[in-house]
């Protein structure tokens, strides 16, 4: 009795006395006629390159890392300890187990998909894989706790895989070009039109600038004008005081000027002197008077009309002038507004252009890209196709030399072991006949040593009853035959050969004897021949029906009595 512990990672499996089936501990006491042992459910890793066959019968590896131990529930315990826990989880045994299912399930799986299910749908595949294992693994009480399925690889020789590959990234590639192409016209053409929307915005913002200066230069000339019409050429007497009469004129001169207000500041350069004024209502304040507009003349100041009439001409022809600088900008304006229309037109039509032979340039590239496309994708499908012939040609090739070379294999086989059959029997029936040959050998020879004891029993025997018989050898024959019963077996062997018969007997006499007891004569032995003679021929027809002797020719015997004897005669 022992008490046993097991690590975190194991179990103890008890059986024995008291225990039905088995029992699962982690501790516990170990009784007599009990037995005990621990197994660890620690997972292991196990690595295959499984090989499979589409149903296209295109073959590829299927790289797998698969994660497995022991479930840790009851059930799975039981059925793992009772199993597969004798043997080594890192052993051959589990691992042949493991790797048989994998392989088993993978090849049914993909033996139903063709090659671009299964490379399109490869986390379904690895799913469906998973899911078919793990169902044939529980029946052990193992789970996968981990399955890393690599990426599906071509086998040596089949390029498959890297051929849908570069099949893939050509096709990335060429719509790459095609977005970047795309992307460049966008781009060009937005340029273009940016830069032929600046030119529009920056003409028209310089158009309307100018007609802006232009307007702006006209009315400041316009008012200069205007503020002109206001000039005077006065004489001014410094000793008189005539601030009345300029007062008038200088009211009468603003009041002919509806549009001015009365009350105004100018300042107005002359070439001779400068005059700051304010015209009022109230006059000209001695204060406001500076060189300046006026035409100061010391004796008086007289504002002559005709001045006024010059003034008003040489206004004329100022406004005349800047309506004619005013004309001269807007035809300049209108233009440079055509050439600036034409050179935005030029320009919006060069983009157009530029954008229509880049759009057939990056058209022409993207045929060129598509029938390239389009040309991989034949030259890929007809590859694919070839190589589907050439694999299936070949499996059918090979499965027929695989046939033909199992028939013959049979055939070998088959005359191999009859050879070997008959060789067999040949041994056989030399081996028995040796035995038998010396078996009769031995048979013989005891035989014939029997027969030597037996002679030589039979002379000691002799030897004595002759000597019984005083040497006497006929008595002696007499009694081995009566000793031996060789009379009374003659007697009975002659019994049974007669046994049954009813023989028919015929008897006749030759009359040889007389009855007196006389001697017979000379002529007698011819008579008694010619009297045996019909007797034999009758007792042969009697006793077969047939006939011994024709009768013609032949003498005819006649039996007649004569003294109690058969008489013959003979006649012709």
């Amino acid at each position: 009795m022992k008490y046993m512990i097991a690590k975190p990672s194991e179990y103890l499996i008890v059986t024995g006395s008291g225990i039905t089936d088995i029992k699962l501990a982690k501790k516990g006491w170990i009784w007599p006629m009990q037995s005990a042992r621990t197994f660890d459910i620690s997972p292991m890793n196990y690595s295959f390159d499984v090989q499979a066959m589409s149903i296209e019968k295109l073959p590829f590896t299927l790289p797998a890392v698969f994660t497995i131990g022991p479930r840790d529930d009851v059930d799975s315990l039981k059925r793992y300890a009772k199993l597969i826990a004798a043997h080594d989880m890192s052993g051959s045994h589990v691992t042949d187990l493991i790797k048989g299912i994998v392989e088993g399930e993978t090849r049914v799986l993909a033996a139903g998909m063709s090659m671009e299910e299964v490379f399109k749908g490869t986390k379904a595949f690895k799913q469906e894989v998973f899911n078919k294992v793990q169902l044939e693994l529980d029946q052990f009480g193992l789970h996968i706790y981990n399955a890393n399925i690599k990426q599906l690889v071509d086998i040596k020789g089949h390029e498959y895989f890297s051929y849908l590959g570069q099949k893939t990234q050509q096709e990335a590639a060429n719509q790459a070009k095609v977005d970047v192409a795309e992307a460049k016209y966008k781009g060009d053409t937005g340029a273009k039109e940016r830069e032929g929307l600046t030119l529009r915005n920056k003409a028209k913002v310089e158009a309307e600038t100018k007609i802006y200066t232009k307007n702006r230069a006209s009315e400041a000339r316009q008012q200069e004008v205007k503020v002109r019409n206001f000039s005077l050429t006065v004489q001014y007497n410094l000793r008189a005081n005539a601030s009345t009469t300029c007062d008038l004129w200088i009211r009468m001169i603003f009041s002919s000027f509806k549009d001015i207000p009365l009350s105004i500041a100018a300042r107005i350069p002359v070439p001779e002197f400068h005059l700051e004024f304010q015209a009022t209502t109230g006059g000209i304040s001695p204060t406001s008077l500076s060189f300046g507009l006026f035409v100061i003349d010391q004796d008086d100041i007289i504002l002559t009309r005709r001045a006024f009439h010059q003034v008003d001409a040489e206004t004329k022809i100022f406004e005349n002038l800047r309506e004619a600088e005013v004309a001269e900008a807007n035809a300049t304006l209108a233009a440079q507004k055509a050439q600036w229309e034409q050179t935005t037109k030029i320009a919006q039509i060069e983009a157009d252009r530029t954008a229509s032979i880049r759009d057939a340039e990056l058209t022409r590239d993207l045929e060129k890209k598509k029938a390239l496309a389009e040309t991989e994708r034949l030259r890929g499908q007809a590859l694919a196709r070839a190589t589907v012939d050439y694999e299936v040609n070949v499996q059918a090739t090979n499965a027929q030399a695989y046939k033909v070379q199992k028939e013959a294999d049979a055939i070998f086989y088959t005359r191999s072991t009859e050879a070997e059959g008959v060789q067999k029997e040949a041994d056989a029936f030399l081996y028995r006949q040796q035995k038998q040959a010396d078996a009769l050998l031995y048979a013989k020879e005891k035989e014939a040593e029997g027969i030597r004891i037996m002679a030589q029993a039979q002379a000691a025997y002799v030897t004595s009853m002759l000597s019984a018989f005083e040497g006497n050898v006929g008595a002696f024959h007499d009694f081995l035959m009566i000793d031996r019963k060789v009379y009374q077996e003659m007697g009975q062997i002659n019994a049974n050969a007669i046994k049954g018969l009813e023989p028919k007997v015929s008897v006749w006499t030759t009359g040889n004897s007389s009855a007196d007891g006389s001697a017979p004569s000379a002529a007698q032995p011819i008579a008694d021949v010619y009297r045996m003679i019909p007797p034999l021929f009758s007792t042969i027809k009697e006793q077969t029906g047939m006939n011994g002797l024709p009768n013609q020719g032949m003498p005819t015997l006649h039996f007649m009595p004569q003294n109690g004897n058969s008489a013959v005669a003979a006649r012709k």
